[in-house]
């Protein structure tokens, strides 16, 4: 049976929100629009006005040299390339084939993208396991900073759920209203792909939750307990990854890649810091669930956009990210950095 925990910690000390945010900040990056398909460029008239003679005939079967600049071919691998794209299948068919290809796409992964992957994936394993695992002293410190759930201001609850992804939803289908009323397909398109990368990600945080069945802060004695696939059901929706991150970092990402505009980006991942820094606080998840879920969500509305918009021709695999040795030789320290292009 889950009880809430009512745990006694010493007083609450002075320290900065600002602080845990920036624990959380690792989550918060953007990724510029890309540009459009390249266009064909016009024919070019090459025969020139008067032929100089020659004796060599030509060869019968040399085929003519194309005026036109190729478009760059899509990523290989599956269920990839232009014919997967909107509108040449419906959002079911591209949610299913999505749900395959990018799981399996690790074989196009650059060294830098395994070496992205190894370094969120280790950070987030290393906060889940020992004894006492680093999420329950993460929560501790959060709960002797900002006090517990029931003696402060709370935002989250049940009712926050409700109006967000109302207000998300709203939004999404008033714009493809827009679109489908004054012939705008490009609205149509990206609320089709945010759609699918919302719903992708559904996929992908919850099997993961129901294999792995762990407690959330107000489970048990907030000890993080891993029971594995027996005790899922009876904890979910608590549990690692995070779906809130998971959902609204899909949303995130994918409109990333659909706007370069810095205001939006920024309001958008100020607001994604404080989502996930009161999920942590609110005792709604551990600070591993956040990251995995944010990443995982992020990547996914990237892949999206990059994979399923008519718009997007790369054939540069992998996430628009670096890992970038740092060396401080004044203080004699050296570390690695991870950078998202934004």
């Amino acid at each position: 049976m889950t009880t809430l925990r009512r745990l006694a910690f010493s007083p609450p000390t002075t320290r900065s929100v600002a602080l845990l945010a920036s624990l959380l900040g690792a989550a918060a990056f953007a990724a510029k629009l890309p540009a459009d398909a390249p266009e064909r460029p016009p024919a070019v008239d090459v025969t020139p006005s008067e032929p100089a003679p020659t004796d060599a005939a030509p060869a019968a079967d040399a085929a003519p040299a194309s005026p036109v600049a190729p478009i760059a071919e899509p990523i290989h691998g599956a269920f990839v390339g232009d014919e997967w794209r909107y509108p040449n299948h419906n959002i079911l068919v591209r949610w299913l084939t999505d749900i395959v290809a990018i799981p399996t796409g690790f074989v196009t992964w650059s060294p830098q993208d395994a070496a992205t992957f190894a370094l969120i994936s280790g950070g987030t394993l290393a906060l889940m396991i020992g004894e006492t695992p680093g999420d329950v002293y993460v929560q501790r410190w959060a709960h002797e900073t900002f006090g517990l759930r029931q003696t402060r201001f709370t935002f989250w609850y049940p009712a926050t759920d409700v109006v967000i992804w109302s207000v998300l939803g709203a939004t999404g289908l008033g714009l493809y209203a827009y679109g489908w009323m004054f012939d705008g397909d490009d609205y149509m398109e990206a609320i089709s792909i945010i759609v699918e990368a919302f719903s992708v990600a559904q996929v992908f945080h919850v099997l993961p939750k129901l294999l792995i069945g762990r407690e959330g802060p107000m489970d048990g004695n907030g000890n993080a307990i891993v029971y594995g696939p027996t005790h899922s059901i009876s904890l979910y929706p608590a549990g690692t990854p995070s779906g809130h991150a998971a959902s609204l970092y899909a949303v995130m990402g994918a409109i990333s890649m659909y706007t370069d505009n810095g205001w939006l980006l920024a309001g958008m991942h100020a607001f994604g810091a404080f989502f996930c820094t009161m999920m942590l606080i609110d005792d709604y998840h551990f600070l591993s669930d956040i990251l995995w879920g944010a990443s995982m969500g992020y990547a996914v509305g990237q892949w999206t956009v990059r994979h399923r918009s008519k718009h997007w021709h790369d054939t540069t695999p992998g996430y628009p990210v670096r890992i970038v040795p740092m060396v401080d030789l004044k203080n004699g320290a050296a570390a690695l950095a991870l950078g998202f292009a934004f």
